[in-house]
């Protein structure tokens, strides 16, 4: 019925904000961002449960996403298109930052990025994507659609 490869890839992610959380150096071949990796549909996971698994992995915190901010289709060569599901991660505070423990086998570093340092450090529909989400949480506003970092509709 189905080919062994994903017709659709599905990613997740929760920007954390007390200004923005990002993961620097990481051994896989992903840009550095948010927390966030993709849902395990095959074992039923939904996006939601995927942003809360990959958050508790990557950065040892689990706590509940909170509301979705953004959606975005995004196609890319060589690959499925992604659509990657971003959640609001929440303010952390000082005692969460002591808390974080970093997933080793994937994590180097983290540091908290200004909002304006980010289209610098997160290029193309990543950097827009999360920025974008960020936008959503700043006005208070819906959850926005989005193709490759950009908005539609």
């Amino acid at each position: 019925m189905f080919g062994r490869e994903p017709a659709i890839l599905i990613a997740v992610g929760e920007p954390l904000t007390r200004r923005f959380l990002r993961l620097t150096g990481q051994k896989s071949t992903n840009p550095p961002a948010s927390p966030g990796g993709t849902v395990e549909s095959d074992q039923g996971e939904t996006p939601r449960q995927g942003a809360r698994r990959e958050t508790a992995e990557e950065i040892g915190l689990d706590r509940e996403p909170g509301r979705l901010l953004a959606v975005d289709w995004s196609s890319g060569p060589g690959r499925p298109p992604l659509v990657a599901y971003l959640y609001d991660g929440g303010v952390l505070d000082e005692e969460d930052f002591r808390a974080i423990r970093l997933q080793e086998e994937e994590l180097l570093s983290w540091r908290l990025v200004p909002r304006e340092e980010l289209a610098a450090r997160l290029p193309g529909p990543l950097g827009r994507r999360v920025l974008a989400a960020l936008d959503v949480l700043a006005a208070g506003s819906g959850t926005v659609e989005l193709e490759d970092g950009r908005r539609v509709g």
